[in-house]
């Protein structure tokens, strides 16, 4: 399989861990968005409600296209979705278990 070396951490690594078009790997470049994000705090709230309009401009606009949309989103990839919903919970009802049982935990 072929390689590339990150430019920001120099390791050389599998093509798959790099985003398409990007010389930085995705763990250096996750590492570069969370140092952003905590620098620029007011920037990103910005993004993020200037994101979240025009989500529900789009919903608005066109509610059955949205629905059919979101409809057949679901359809073709509901193996991942539920597979996700299924994570999600067993992950929750772990920490939920944890919590009740902070007394009873081994190695404590």
């Amino acid at each position: 399989m072929e390689t590339k070396k990150c430019r920001q951490c120099g390791v050389d690594k599998y093509l798959p861990e790099y985003a398409k078009g990007r010389r930085v790997c995705k763990a250096c470049r996750y590492l570069q968005i969370k140092k952003w994000n905590a620098a620029n705090p007011d920037r990103v709230e910005v993004y993020s409600i200037r994101g979240q309009e025009h989500q529900e401009k789009k919903r608005h606009r066109s509610p059955a296209a949205y629905r059919k949309y979101r409809r057949e989103y679901y359809w073709k990839n509901r193996d991942r979705i539920k597979q996700y919903h299924n994570d999600y919970n067993r992950r929750q009802a772990v920490e939920k278990w944890k919590i009740l049982n902070v007394d009873n935990q081994p190695g404590e």
